[in-house]
């Protein structure tokens, strides 16, 4: 069993690379991020599965990932950036979610578990689920463990 998950840090769209600070270290803000700043992350992702199911050569193959949770919440309040960095976290994972159901890729909505349907929930001071303010402590990699189970073993069929 496979299980990605991409940042999209070095997949730069040259022609629209937005100009924003949403992920750590920051500081935060966001002049620009457009769904288009997004494109060369979902190619990027959707070159990694592909390259995953080349490399097991037509064998059955498991492969599953989960969005992203946002373990910034309470920071993007405090700087006062909440909305706009919202917006820019959702365009990320909406580009990863897209590459993963084109590549037939069960994702786990790790994002909802962690942050709430509506992404109010800052999964650190509310839920106690990172052990830096960042990672997943012990609590936290369990919720995302169960996410993973939920979406069962059936092998990727391309």
């Amino acid at each position: 069993m496979i299980v990605f998950y991409g940042n999209p840090e070095e997949s730069i769209n040259t022609s629209r690379p937005g100009d924003s600070e949403w992920v750590p270290p920051g500081p935060w803000y966001v002049n620009e991020c457009e769904p288009e700043n997004f494109t060369v992350y979902k190619d990027d992702v959707k070159a990694v599965f592909q390259m995953i199911l080349e490399l097991r050569g037509g064998k059955p193959t498991i492969i599953r990932t989960y969005d992203a949770y946002n373990p910034l919440i309470n920071q993007f309040r405090e700087a006062g950036v909440y909305e706009e960095c919202k917006q820019c976290w959702a365009y990320f994972n909406e580009a990863f979610r897209q590459a993963a159901k084109e590549m037939n890729i069960p994702l786990a909505p790790v994002a909802e578990l962690w942050n709430g349907p509506d992404w109010t929930v800052d999964p650190d001071d509310d839920l106690d689920y990172t052990h830096d303010g960042l990672h997943p402590n012990q609590l936290g990699a369990k919720v995302i463990a169960q996410a993973l189970r939920e979406l069962g073993y059936d092998p990727v069929v391309p």
